[in-house]
Protein backbone atom coordinates (compact mmCIF):
# COMPACT_ATOMS: atom_id res chain seq x y z
CA UNK A 1 0.00 0.00 0.00
CA UNK A 2 2.76 2.53 0.63
CA UNK A 3 4.45 1.71 -2.37
CA UNK A 4 1.11 2.89 -4.45
CA UNK A 5 0.64 5.66 -1.62
CA UNK A 6 4.36 6.82 -2.51
CA UNK A 7 3.77 6.57 -5.92
CA UNK A 8 0.87 9.34 -5.58
CA UNK A 9 -2.07 6.91 -5.76
CA UNK A 10 -5.02 7.81 -3.89
CA UNK A 11 -5.92 4.23 -2.21
CA UNK A 12 -8.97 2.43 -0.84
CA UNK A 13 -7.82 -0.89 0.83
CA UNK A 14 -9.14 -4.51 1.64
CA UNK A 15 -7.05 -7.15 3.65
CA UNK A 16 -7.75 -11.00 2.75
CA UNK A 17 -5.74 -13.73 4.93
CA UNK A 18 -3.08 -14.97 2.83
CA UNK A 19 -4.21 -17.86 0.46
CA UNK A 20 -7.95 -16.38 0.95
CA UNK A 21 -10.26 -18.37 -1.48
CA UNK A 22 -12.12 -15.57 -2.92
CA UNK A 23 -15.86 -16.13 -3.51
CA UNK A 24 -17.73 -14.41 -6.01
CA UNK A 25 -19.56 -11.96 -2.87
CA UNK A 26 -15.59 -10.80 -2.04
CA UNK A 27 -15.01 -9.87 -5.75
CA UNK A 28 -18.87 -8.06 -5.40
CA UNK A 29 -17.77 -6.50 -2.07
CA UNK A 30 -14.36 -5.30 -3.61
CA UNK A 31 -15.85 -4.19 -6.84
CA UNK A 32 -18.43 -2.31 -4.69
CA UNK A 33 -16.17 -0.16 -2.68
CA UNK A 34 -14.24 0.58 -5.95
CA UNK A 35 -16.86 1.83 -7.66
CA UNK A 36 -15.67 4.94 -8.23
CA UNK A 37 -11.75 3.83 -8.74
CA UNK A 38 -9.72 3.39 -11.99
CA UNK A 39 -7.92 0.52 -10.73
CA UNK A 40 -8.77 -2.50 -9.30
CA UNK A 41 -5.15 -3.62 -7.83
CA UNK A 42 -4.20 -7.05 -6.19
CA UNK A 43 -1.15 -9.25 -6.27
CA UNK A 44 -0.21 -11.32 -9.23
CA UNK A 45 -0.53 -14.23 -6.51
CA UNK A 46 -4.08 -13.37 -5.57
CA UNK A 47 -5.33 -12.94 -9.34
CA UNK A 48 -4.79 -16.10 -10.60
CA UNK A 49 -6.60 -17.57 -7.70
CA UNK A 50 -9.71 -15.49 -8.38
CA UNK A 51 -12.70 -16.82 -11.35
CA UNK A 52 -11.76 -14.09 -14.05
CA UNK A 53 -15.09 -14.38 -15.23
CA UNK A 54 -15.80 -12.28 -12.08
CA UNK A 55 -13.24 -9.24 -12.85
CA UNK A 56 -13.67 -6.04 -15.01
CA UNK A 57 -11.26 -4.31 -17.19
CA UNK A 58 -10.08 -2.86 -14.12
CA UNK A 59 -8.17 -5.15 -12.51
CA UNK A 60 -4.74 -5.25 -12.75
CA UNK A 61 -1.89 -7.32 -11.00
CA UNK A 62 1.64 -5.77 -9.30
CA UNK A 63 4.26 -8.32 -8.64
CA UNK A 64 5.36 -8.33 -5.28
CA UNK A 65 9.27 -9.59 -4.34
CA UNK A 66 10.67 -9.35 -0.62
CA UNK A 67 14.25 -8.80 -0.39
CA UNK A 68 15.86 -9.71 2.28
CA UNK A 69 19.18 -7.44 3.57
CA UNK A 70 22.07 -9.89 4.27
CA UNK A 71 20.13 -12.86 2.53
CA UNK A 72 23.54 -13.47 0.19
CA UNK A 73 25.39 -13.27 3.46
CA UNK A 74 23.20 -15.92 5.34
CA UNK A 75 22.94 -17.92 2.40
CA UNK A 76 26.84 -18.32 1.90
CA UNK A 77 27.22 -19.18 5.49
CA UNK A 78 24.80 -21.90 5.43
CA UNK A 79 26.35 -23.53 2.43
CA UNK A 80 29.36 -23.22 4.11
CA UNK A 81 28.44 -25.06 7.24
CA UNK A 82 26.77 -27.51 4.94
CA UNK A 83 29.84 -28.10 2.96
CA UNK A 84 31.97 -28.48 6.59
CA UNK A 85 29.35 -31.07 7.81
CA UNK A 86 29.56 -33.61 4.36
CA UNK A 87 30.29 -36.77 5.35
CA UNK A 88 32.71 -38.27 2.52
CA UNK A 89 31.96 -41.73 1.44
Amino acid sequence: FESLRAGGADIATMIFRDHHAYTAADIARITAKAHDRDLIITTEKDLVRIDQALLDDRWHAVRVRMDIEGLQTMVQEIEARAQERRVLR
